[in-house]
């Protein structure tokens, strides 16, 4: 029974007993590989930017009420009108 060394990018390697097990795991995904030659590592490519945290967006300024004109007529006060209290 020979030992069939395969990796996976996900899983990473693994040993099938029979070429039947093997073929499976190929169509999922596996690779035969060599154990005596030594793997290369692909270049980093960075960070993918949906891992990335979004940018922190500018702080919402306070609105500034805009000063509301005086207009209209002035209307003078109400003068005080003492009340009529009836006595007894």
């Amino acid at each position: 029974m020979a030992a069939i060394y395969l990796r996976h990018s996900k899983h990473g390697l693994k040993v099938a007993c029979s070429s039947l097990e093997a073929d499976a795991d190929k169509l999922n995904g596996w690779v035969e590989y060599d154990p005596n030659v030594p793997i290369q590592e692909p270049e980093k490519l960075g960070e993918p930017d949906f891992l990335k945290p979004d940018p922190v967006p500018d702080p919402i300024p306070e609105p500034v009420p805009d000063p509301v004109p005086d207009t209209g007529p002035k209307v003078a006060p109400r003068p005080k009108v003492k009340s009529k209290a009836k006595a007894k």
